[in-house]
């Protein structure tokens, strides 16, 4: 991706902690949701540290749509921001999310919530 500050694509020399948030209101969201966990359990460079209780939400904005399914992971990883947010995608891409309404509803929201304190105001990222 072009015009990604250096920390974005850098490799952390040791395995950081990240914060993932995870979220379904399509689909059968609950196995979409042990799916997901499942892929971070099996991914390289990727350990769980924590997996949070599932809470049902409402949706804040977009059209009416169903309540959210959402989960949190707590990992340690040695990817980079980009590389973690990458493999996000594909797990999104694999659940056959749809992007074309803002704040919609979907099958699987994968958003990187924290890692190692990296902070940026790149668009693909916020």
């Amino acid at each position: 991706m072009q015009d990604l500050d250096p920390q974005l694509v850098a490799q952390p020399a040791k395995p950081v902690r990240s914060v993932i948030a995870l979220g379904s209101n399509l689909g059968d969201s609950a196995s979409i949701l042990d799916v997901a966990v499942e892929a971070f359990r099996k991914a390289p460079d990727i350990e769980i540290v924590a997996v949070s209780p599932r809470a049902k939400t409402a949706p804040v904005g977009g059209p009416e749509q169903p309540d959210f399914l959402n989960q949190v992971l707590i990992i340690q990883t040695s990817r980079s921001p980009y590389g973690l947010l990458e493999f996000g995608h594909k797990l999104e891409q694999g659940a056959v999310r749809v992007r074309d309404v803002r704040w919609g509803p979907r099958t699987l929201d994968v958003d990187l919530i924290d890692i190692d304190n990296v902070t940026s105001q790149h668009p693909v990222l916020t």
